[in-house]
């Protein structure tokens, strides 16, 4: 007796220890969705339910083996008072022999039936506590697809999360990219502008201050070119009447004041030939240049544009290595369950082999007795 007492005892232990490693599981897993304390609050209450739970179990299987221990007491005293009324009925013959067989058959049908009786009993209680096992593995299936499905929601809330981190990331890069054209597009705008704004100052635009300025240079100019008209007409005049004198002395003296002439027109063509010459170049050097400074422009835009779309790649790379990392972690997870079930699995099945040999070992001690 003082063995089985002990091996039910260890037996509770066990269990005891088992429901309280789940329910501590369960307390975390609620306190990381739930959040805080609520969390915590939602694993204590299951901690507490499990307590009660084990508690009646406890419970009942102390009324069980009290009963049992009562029913052998029974048999025990019923047995020994048999034996004491044999011995008291040992002697005599005849009519008390007849009384004493019938006596015996009677208690015969008694044991019979007792026997019966108790077998039914037997019986029902197997029966009653094969319920009961099914009921607890019903509960911990429930309990273990529960703890399934959590993890499950944590994992797409997760998930959910992620994505949408993503979505929002690839909307913010593409505002920016919008932004940035519009921004491009605004500076071209105004560059086109301000190099409008030169030619007109060159060709002599502008207001207020500058355009007063620029008049007065255009008057000076003006003048110059008037003084300059002016003193080359003399010149041409002083030049004729002295031509018109040597021609007068001489006499045959037309054929120098011809090429004095033709002289003085090809000086003319050569200078005015320079002048366009070096404005052409002049103009020529500036298209030059700004020609340059477009294409520095558009070479460093380019430049720009591929360190965008480089960052847009190298981001985008990162995004998919964190995708197959979560992949990864589901997975694992997933495993760990499967894991994790086989072994709760295991356990069931060595309870079950424990309960069978001591349901057995009951039954060889009641045979004995």
């Amino acid at each position: 007796k003082k063995k089985k007492k002990k091996k039910k005892k260890k037996k509770r232990r066990r269990r005891r220890e088992r429901r309280e490693e789940e329910e501590e599981e369960e307390g975390e897993g609620e306190g990381e969705g739930g959040g805080g304390g609520g969390g915590g609050g939602g694993g204590g209450g299951g901690g507490g339910g499990g307590g009660e739970e084990e508690e009646e179990e406890e419970e009942e299987e102390e009324e069980e083996e009290e009963e049992e221990e009562k029913k052998k007491k029974k048999k025990k005293e019923e047995e020994e008072e048999e034996e004491e009324e044999e011995e008291e009925e040992g002697g005599g013959g005849g009519e008390k022999k007849k009384k004493k067989k019938k006596k015996k058959k009677k208690k015969k049908k008694k044991k019979k039936k007792k026997k019966e009786e108790e077998e039914e009993e037997e019986e029902e209680k197997k029966k009653k506590k094969k319920k009961k096992k099914k009921k607890k593995k019903k509960k911990k299936k429930k309990r273990r697809r529960k703890r399934r499905r959590k993890r499950r929601s944590k994992r797409r809330s997760k998930r959910s999360k992620s994505k949408e981190e993503r979505r929002r990331r690839e909307e913010e890069e593409e505002e920016e990219e919008e932004e940035k054209k519009k921004k491009k597009k605004k500076k071209k705008k105004k560059e086109e502008e301000e190099r409008r704004r030169r030619r007109r100052r060159r060709r002599g635009g502008g207001g207020g201050e500058e355009k007063k300025k620029k008049k007065k240079k255009k008057r000076r100019r003006r003048r110059r070119r008037r003084r300059k008209k002016k003193k080359k007409k003399k010149k041409k005049k002083q030049e004729e009447e002295e031509e018109v004198e040597v021609g007068g002395g001489g006499g045959g003296g037309g054929g120098e004041k011809k090429r004095r002439r033709r002289r003085r027109e090809e000086e003319e063509e050569k200078k005015k030939k320079k002048k366009k010459k070096k404005k052409k170049k002049k103009k020529r050097r500036r298209e030059e240049e700004e020609e340059k400074k477009k294409k520095k422009k558009e070479e460093e835009e380019e430049e720009e544009e591929e360190e965008e779309e480089e960052e847009r790649r190298r981001r985008r790379g990162e995004e998919e290595k964190e995708e197959e990392e979560e992949e990864e972690e589901e997975e694992e997870e997933e495993e760990e369950e499967d894991e994790e079930e086989e072994e709760e699995e295991e356990e069931e099945k060595k309870e079950e082999e424990e309960e069978e040999e001591e349901e057995g070992e009951r039954e060889r001690e009641n045979e004995l007795h």
